[in-house]
């Protein structure tokens, strides 16, 4: 569907005037959630001012595959989910519970579907599958080389001095499944970002380069700054029944287009992010700065 604006106008009034029946909060999260495009180019302030004869129109919504579940990106070889908190990403061992593995196997039938990383129950956000084995083994060799931009909102207890730092800690996992720093463990470095504070918490933005199991959980309890809602890091505030962690940005080559694919999901609203309508720019900032 497309419609052309017939006089000069903000956006927000622009969709206001098609869009009578939706409320301004509707309109406005249509924005946030880069569904608006004008004259094909997704836009994302909603005053932007527009001219006469510009076209609207809508990105389609993605496809929910179970609550909370959704098709980001599919391609042939793979597939770009944005995964709910409080769901398991692949089955534990000895145990029959919802997982977004299983999930996709039944959604997938002529597809071979393998997990290429994790994300923890807990933990929402951007999560990537693979629908053959060349492409899981390309990804799995693209991680261990970081070549895997990967980018994390977290709440964590706490203000920060130092506003920009690294943790660097390599880690051990101990036979009770809980993640220790250890000096002769495998290799852990995180960077962060404060990129809000408030009085009861700090909002940071990580960049994940290893991918360690509960990297950034521990990483972030053991600088005195757990993750709200973590219990078993340290976390003494709870948050919505889940983690106050979302993966946000996910980033790399795709080898059967040899061109850059990067893949963004805002924070739920449960995080209440004032700057999150300019978290894109900030993510690029970090990027092009380190």
């Amino acid at each position: 569907m497309e419609i052309i604006s017939d006089k000069k106008q903000s956006l927000l009034n622009f969709l206001k005037d098609s869009f009578s029946d939706s409320s301004k909060r509707t309109l406005k999260n249509w924005i946030l959630n880069r569904r608006v495009k004008i004259n094909d180019t997704i836009v994302l302030k909603p005053h932007e001012i527009l001219e006469k004869g510009s076209i609207l129109s809508l990105v389609p919504q993605n496809k929910q595959l179970y609550p909370g579940l959704e098709i980001i990106f599919e391609s042939p070889d793979y597939l770009v989910l944005s995964k709910p908190a409080n769901l398991l990403a692949v089955p534990l061992d000895n145990k029959i519970e919802k997982n977004v593995f299983e999930i996709l196997k039944k959604n997938y039938l002529k597809s071979q579907i393998l997990p290429v990383h994790r994300l923890d129950r807990e933990v929402s956000g951007l999560i990537l599958f693979a629908k053959n084995k060349q492409f899981q083994l390309y990804f799995k060799k693209i991680l261990e080389k970081r070549e895997v931009q990967k980018y994390y909102i977290a709440l964590v207890e706490n203000k920060f001095f130092e506003k920009k730092g690294v943790f660097n800690a390599p880690l051990t996992e101990l036979k009770s499944y809980k993640v220790i720093e250890d000096p002769k463990g495998k290799e852990a470095i995180t960077y962060y970002s404060v990129i809000e504070e408030s009085k009861n918490f700090t909002t940071l933005l990580l960049d994940l380069k290893t991918g360690r199991k509960h990297q950034l959980r521990v990483h972030c309890s053991n600088a005195n700054h757990p993750i709200l809602g973590d219990v078993r890091y340290s976390s003494t505030k709870p948050f919505h029944k889940r983690i106050a962690l979302h993966a946000t940005f996910l980033s790399f080559i795709d080898p059967a287009t040899c061109k850059r694919k990067t893949f963004f999901n805002p924070p739920p609203s449960e995080f209440s992010l004032k700057n999150q309508k300019n978290l894109y720019a900030l993510i690029n900032e970090e990027k092009h700065g380190r």
